[in-house]
């Protein structure tokens, strides 16, 4: 007989807002749940290869200008808690 034991890992995609959305130069991102807490975002693109990396507060502004058009997987980790979202490049 085989035992799993571990963490159930919390996910939320509703609290997260991305304006705009397509959007052409940058993303606001804003996660009203974060109360301080530091969050590493990745974004993927289709094919899922991380394009890039990088830390986020409260709300940020994240420069997607240098990125093609398409759809992109937006995920955001910290200490606690993990989000993930999507957005679209025009």
């Amino acid at each position: 007989m085989s035992s799993t034991v571990g963490i159930k890992e919390r996910q939320r995609s509703s609290t997260i807002q991305i304006i705009p959305n397509p959007a052409q130069n940058y993303i606001q991102v804003s996660l009203p749940e974060l109360f301080g807490e530091v969050f590493t975002y990745k974004i993927y693109n289709s094919s899922g290869q991380l394009i890039e990396s990088s830390d986020l507060n409260d709300t940020q502004r994240i420069d997607i200008s240098i990125l093609p058009k398409g759809i992109y997987y937006l995920g955001f980790y910290g200490k606690w808690n993990q989000y993930n979202s999507i957005f679209i490049k025009e």
